[in-house]
């Protein structure tokens, strides 16, 4: 009889421990990745080219803007949830070039990023070149092509560490 009932409350304590052990009822504690996004140009290159920015916006959604008619400088920040365990951050630049007709020699086609990223643990700045020659005009229309939809990235984990991702890519 001792033994039986040794059993029955052995499995009893077996039982109200695991259900005791379930987490699923708890919240997921969601960090928010901020970052700002910068983009400049040569005068030549904006002369030259169309330029729209299709990036990541805020809470991961994809989005374009064309670059301002007399503007050098694209700039935006923004903020995405990291759900799970990271999200990927970042832009890429399109060029369409505006005419064949080309007046100048030679054109310095440059365009500079940054971004600057943060998690509340930790920030960093990251900074590509992503086009930066100068070229004759004979040469314009192959190096917009050359350089058209490069991308820049980074991936923000929400344990804090924030890297370069050279694999981003994005697309609308």
């Amino acid at each position: 009889m001792k033994k039986t009932l040794f059993a029955v409350m052995a499995l009893m304590c077996m039982t109200l421990g695991l259900t005791a052990c379930g987490g699923d009822d708890e919240p997921k504690q969601t960090v928010n990745a901020q970052a700002t996004y910068q983009i400049d140009f040569s005068e030549d290159l904006v002369a030259v080219a169309d330029i729209s920015i299709v990036y990541i916006d805020n809470n991961g959604q994809v989005n374009i803007d064309k670059l301002a008619v007399g503007s050098r400088q694209w700039t935006k920040a923004v903020t995405c949830p990291i759900k799970e365990k990271s999200v990927n951050m970042g832009f890429k630049v399109v060029y369409a070039l505006k005419s064949d007709e080309l007046t100048k020699d030679n054109y310095e086609l440059k365009a500079e990023a940054k971004i600057q990223a943060s998690v509340p643990s930790s920030n960093r700045t990251f900074v590509e070149t992503l086009m930066d020659t100068d070229v004759r005009k004979n040469k314009v229309a192959e190096t917009i092509a050359k350089y058209n939809n490069k991308a820049f990235g980074i991936n923000v984990n929400k344990s804090g560490s924030i890297e370069e991702n050279t694999s981003f890519t994005v697309s609308i």
